[in-house]
């Protein structure tokens, strides 16, 4: 199962400066991670969706590396520059 330190770990490897949609992000992370059948399981259960556990970590190291200004986030073309 994949855990934040895991994807902090690949965000290391993005350039610096280099701006990724977080499709683009999360493609890196599928790529770079042998994501396991718990990962592929709904991210909540209080609440009926589809988004996976795997992206949810995703979004939670993106919105802590983003207070803590370690990346910008554009809302306009939903990506990051690292």
């Amino acid at each position: 199962m994949i855990t934040l330190s895991d994807i902090r770990d690949i965000f290391a490897t993005i350039p610096k400066g280099q701006e990724l949609a977080v499709t683009e992000i999360q493609d890196l992370v599928e790529k770079s991670y042998k994501l396991t059948k718990v990962d592929w399981e709904p991210h909540t259960d209080s609440r009926p969706n589809n988004y996976p556990k795997w992206k949810g970590y995703v979004q939670s190291v993106l919105s802590d590396y983003k207070n803590s200004k370690k990346i910008t986030h554009d809302p306009v073309t939903h990506s990051y520059t690292f």
